[in-house]
């Protein structure tokens, strides 16, 4: 299985494409394997860049300056648990961005080359600092951070939190952040159909691509933007409680115990037609102290670009326009992996993307592997994954235990090995790491899915139904919905005698 997150970041800020081929873009790929790529690792970002070192140390700044700015506006005093650092891919050649990316000043993904995955933007010049770019890599980050403050994602507030959050605006000079503005299209869906009913917003499990999702969007941002304007307190306590992991319906019975939904879809309507939505300033000033002495600088391996590229490309034929472009730079993947594996032919990253060879030459692969190098994770995963595939167990079993052994706080081996126990039958066995995945990773539906089957197959039924509601409506929002997971719900209900 791989472990890959593809953040569709064009449905926020749009994608247009100009040519499919742009001028000369194949010559200039196979140049910047000859330029100087660096990483500038901050605190919270790491920095892949050609741009010069000056210039790649102020994309750090304006980074954690605007990661500062949206924390302390919306989440002061809440404390972050450190994870992995966001990846940030800053190209000085903005036509050769446009070449594999279009017209997006912020663009999309994250493209793996190990088992981990961190959030990944790709974007152009933004030492620059138009207030365009600012307010596209803004919303990047709010998207980040709302995920992970609320480890089980209610869809109801986060949309909504994400859309008001979106609207953070500079003022006095970038010394303050203004608080509260109004998202125009939210506030037109309103204008012209009114808000839901609170009853609908609070069920809503709608798919991605459903068209009433803007209308629930809208009435989510309305309740946030009300709450923060007129009810701070309980607005305070939905978010403590979200943040700790309460699931969601439990910390909205504790913020509201006496909830009445009639009576907030009549203030809702009043705070509508009151069009007078509060904002406030809160000071941006201390978040502008980033401390540069904690950046580290480290000039990119040639090994290390051409991986880089391949990830590029691999990304970028995802959204491309046409079968045509999409096979081009296929072949560019392959081509980059090639060179970076004829430098170091034992490189992970480089044979995590390299999907040549068949499932069993893969498992011997990665035997080889992990042999040159027995503390890589990502090489146990795959060794993990493939003998697990070809029926291996025992062998499968060793690889994710030797990666729980090098990443006790990943979630990855422990999910990996309890769904494999599960399905044969060892459900005592499997139970402690189902349940230690779930404590790693609560708001990933892959994992919640593993946990509800091993609670279903312990007896536990009202528990496994609601970890496996949690997994659905987490899939449910995604373009790619898996129906494996409503199937599972459906098979637990019957079971459990809930349908």
């Amino acid at each position: 299985m791989r472990v890959a997150l593809l953040l569709l970041c064009c449905a926020l800020w749009g994608c247009s494409w100009r040519s499919a081929s742009a001028p000369n873009a194949a010559e200039k790929a196979r140049d910047e394997a000859a330029t100087v790529w660096r990483d500038v690792k901050t605190p919270h970002f790491v920095v892949r860049t050609n741009l010069d070192v000056s210039a790649a140390i102020e994309a750090g700044e304006t980074l954690e300056t605007e990661r500062a700015a949206i924390i302390g506006a919306i989440w002061p005093g809440l404390s972050f648990e450190e994870g992995d650092r966001t990846e940030a891919v800053i190209y000085a050649n903005r036509e050769l961005f446009r070449g594999y990316f279009g017209d997006s000043i912020l663009a999309f993904s994250s493209e793996s080359a190990g088992i981990d995955c961190p959030l990944r933007f790709y974007t152009a010049a933004l030492p620059a600092r138009q207030p365009r770019d600012v307010d596209r890599l803004r919303s990047a980050l709010v998207a980040e951070l709302v995920t992970k403050v609320y480890p089980l994602r209610a869809r109801w507030f986060g949309a909504g939190l994400t859309r008001f959050l979106e609207t953070l605006q500079d003022a006095n000079g970038g010394e303050l952040v203004v608080i509260g503005l109004v998202h125009g299209r939210m506030l037109n869906s309103l204008r012209i159909a009114g808000p839901l009913p609170m009853r609908d917003v609070l069920a809503w499990k709608q798919p991605s691509s459903n068209p009433r999702n803007e209308a629930f969007a809208a009435t989510s941002w309305l309740f946030v933007h009300w709450l923060y304007d007129r009810r701070p307190e309980p607005f305070a306590r939905l978010q403590k409680e979200l943040a700790k992991g309460t699931r969601p319906k439990r910390a909205f019975e504790i913020a509201f115990p006496d909830f009445d939904p009639e009576a907030v879809d009549h203030e809702l309507l009043l705070y509508l037609q009151e069009d007078r939505f509060g904002t406030r300033a809160a000071d941006k000033r201390p978040s502008a102290r980033t401390v540069t002495e904690r950046f580290e600088v480290r000039v990119l391996e040639g090994k290390e670009i051409h991986v880089e590229l391949a990830r590029r490309a691999r990304t970028a034929a995802v959204r491309a326009p046409t079968k045509r472009r999409t096979e081009t730079l296929f072949k560019e993947v392959t081509h980059e992996i090639a060179h970076a594996l004829a430098l170091d032919p034992m490189y992970v990253p480089a044979l995590w993307l390299d999907e040549r060879p068949v499932i069993e030459e893969r498992r011997n692969r990665w035997r080889k592997v992990t042999e040159v190098h027995p503390d890589d994770p990502t090489a146990w995963f795959e060794l993990g994954s493939y003998s697990s595939q070809i029926g291996d167990a025992g062998e499968a079993e060793r690889a994710y235990r030797r990666l729980m052994d090098l990443r006790p706080r990943s979630y990855q081996g422990f999910n990996q090995l309890a769904w494999m126990m599960l399905k044969a039958g060892q459900v005592k066995e499997a139970l402690p790491l189902a349940v230690r995945a779930f404590q790693l990773a609560p708001s990933n539906a892959a994992v919640l899915d593993t946990y509800a089957f091993a609670l279903f197959k312990s007896d536990r039924c009202e528990e496994a139904l609601a970890a496996q509601e949690q997994a659905v409506e987490i899939v449910s929002q995604s373009a790619t919905h898996d129906r494996d997971y409503d199937d599972h719900l459906a098979e637990y209900q019957k079971a459990c005698g809930m349908e």
